[in-house]
This record gives C-alpha cells, structure tokens and sequence, in this order.
C-alpha cells in the first residue's frame, strides 16, 4: 500500500502556515532562572499550553495544559474573545496569551471564559471563581491581584481567588470598560485596554462608548437560519467610538485622564513608566500627538501634560519611555517622550 505525499497547501493549510508546535510570546524572569513561553503538543495540534524553561539545565516542563484544565470539553469562547482573536489574527486555540506579574511567578490566562493561574515556580495551575465570562486577565505586577474583563465591567480579584469586585462597571448599552475598540485593535495594534500601575495600587483604564458608531448585519450564508449578527464597524467617514482614560483606583475611585479628544480621537498607546507616569500616542489623520501625564499624589490627579506633534502621523511607536531628562548642554530640564521597542506592550 503506498500513501500519496500530502500537498503543500494541504500541509500549510494543517500546520497553519507553518507555526504549530513553534514556541513563542516569550517572557524572561528578571533574574533569569525561568522562561515561560507558549507551545502546542506537534505541528498539527492547535491547543497552546503554558511551559516554563529552567536555563540552567535546559529542562522544559508544562505549567499549565488546557485539556487537563478543561477535563477534555471543547472551549466555548464568549465573543469578546472571539473578536480579540479575529483581530489579532490568532488561529489557535487552548491558551493563547497570557500575563505574568513583575517577578514572573505568577501567570494568568483564560480558557473557556473562565479565569485560571499558574504558579510558575512550582509548574501548578488553578482556576478562580469569579464572574464570567473572563477576557484578558493580568496580574498586578506585585502578584496580589489580577484584574480582567466580564460583561463589559472592569473586575479585580485577590489572587488566591477572594474579594472578587467590580471597579468600573458600563453606565449603559454599548459601553464597556478595559476592552479595545475595533479601530485600535485592527488598525493600531492595540489588543487591550487596561494597564496596571507600577506600584500595582491602581489601573489606567480605557472606558469605549460606540453608540455612535453605525451598526452592519452579518449574516452566515452557510447557516440562513440564524439570524444576522450586528456589529459596530466604523467605516470611513461615519462616526467613531468615543474613547476616555481613567486613573482607577482599586477602592473603586477614578479620576478622568483629559486631553483634546476632538482633534486627537484615537488613543493609540499607554505605556506606565516609573519616571513619568505615564505616556500614549493618538492621532488623527496624519497628525499624532505625544500626551505625558506626571501623576501627582497629594492631589489626585495629572498633574502635566506635554503635547509634541509628529510629523509622520501615520508612524507611532507601540510602547514609550516617558522622562524629564537634564539637557547637558544647558543645564535646563527639558520634557521628552523616547520610543521603545517597536512590537512589545508595557505592562
């Protein structure tokens, strides 16, 4: 009996392109003794687990594996999670991302809508109880808590799974709070919308309005009796989504991040520093803009902010260094806003 090779679209189409079994989204321990990183069982198996390398002896071993997680059910992703794969164009499945706090010991990651962790010194996983569905857990970078999204709300729960609360909740239809909105997603890289503080004491928090946004009905022509789906696309020259920034403590407490949101509608990037607080990039049309912000304690709110316009409107970085450098030549403090590594978000 002979076995006719298999094609190379078929083999590409089943390996998909070529990147199952591949290890990737790296993250290294600060003091190196772990790299935990995503990988799936062979070149044709789609469900990523979770893996921790140990550097030292080269000894890799599973952290945490979705078909043991989920007793072997299939996943039932709830569409916030299927619009975030569509527009980070992610064909796998099982656990595909993930976050670590600051000493890369402690790693979220959702499966199913549900919220588990993983301990990643001891190569343990668990899941928390909390309110469902779950989208983009991240821990605090002190590992305490780990914030996420459900149903449109903000929420943040202890990490050993108690005092599960809402911070932000929707004041209405077609608001929701720590998402991204479709034109950041899929057209400025921007996969998410809440970032914790350095001191993990409170969150950056993008709050997304899009009834204004005109709404299109996608039908399914391989299923005509369903009904079709409605969703909020932005085409060009109608309406956007209204985008606004908030400072969200975790006793719940906000303070607005303000800015001239008529001219620069579009928040393309927020980044936490230790320096300055905090720095995004937005633009519109083919004007960007710098937007620093110094958080001043004694009084709660941002205390500066430094615009600086880019001529290449259409060019920004995905993660800023924000600073007041000395300027050596006079003496004299001067505000800057220094782009980083091109493809890597803060935490």
């Amino acid at each position: 009996m002979t076995t006719e090779p298999e094609s190379f679209p078929r083999r590409h189409a089943r390996t998909q392109r070529f990147t199952l079994g591949a290890p990737r989204s790296f993250t290294v321990a600060p003091d190196g003794t772990r790299v935990v990183f995503l990988r799936s069982s062979s070149g044709t198996e789609r469900a990523g687990a979770l893996w921790v390398l140990d550097p030292a002896d080269g000894v890799e071993r599973p952290a945490a594996d979705p078909v043991a997680l989920l007793g072997g059910a299939d996943e039932d992703l709830p569409p916030e999670e299927r619009a975030r794969r569509e527009r980070t164009r992610e064909g796998g499945a099982g656990i595909v991302g993930y976050a670590t706090d600051a000493a890369v010991e402690l790693a979220s990651f959702a499966l199913s809508g549900r919220l588990f962790t993983a301990e990643l010194r001891a190569g343990t996983a668990r899941e928390l109880p909390v309110a469902g569905p779950v989208v983009d857990p991240r821990p605090s970078p002190d590992g305490r808590h780990v914030a996420y999204v459900a149903r449109g709300a903000l929420r943040v729960v202890g990490a050993e799974g108690g005092d599960d609360r809402a911070l932000a909740e929707p004041e209405g239809e077609g608001i929701t709070y720590g998402l991204a909105e479709f034109i950041a997603a899929e057209e400025m890289a921007r996969h998410r919308g809440f970032w914790w503080a350095p001191e993990s004491d409170r969150l950056l928090v993008a709050r997304v309005d899009d009834t204004p946004v005109r709404r299109w009905w996608i039908a399914d022509p391989a299923r005509p009796e369903r009904e079709p789906h409605h969703v909020a696309y932005p085409a060009a020259g109608t309406p956007n989504a209204e985008v606004r920034l908030f400072v969200v403590g975790l006793d719940g407490v906000r303070t607005e991040v303000s800015w001239d949101r008529a001219r620069y509608p579009y928040l393309a990037r927020v980044h936490w520093s230790e320096g300055v607080r905090r720095c995004s990039w937005c633009r519109r049309g083919t004007s960007a803009a710098s937007c620093t912000w110094r958080w001043t304690r004694t009084r709660g709110r941002p205390g500066w902010c430094m615009p600086t316009k880019i001529r290449f409107g259409w060019i920004f970085s995905p993660v800023c260094r924000a600073g007041r450098p000395r300027d050596s030549s006079s003496g004299s403090r001067t505000k800057a806003a220094r782009a980083s590594s091109p493809w890597a978000n803060g935490p």
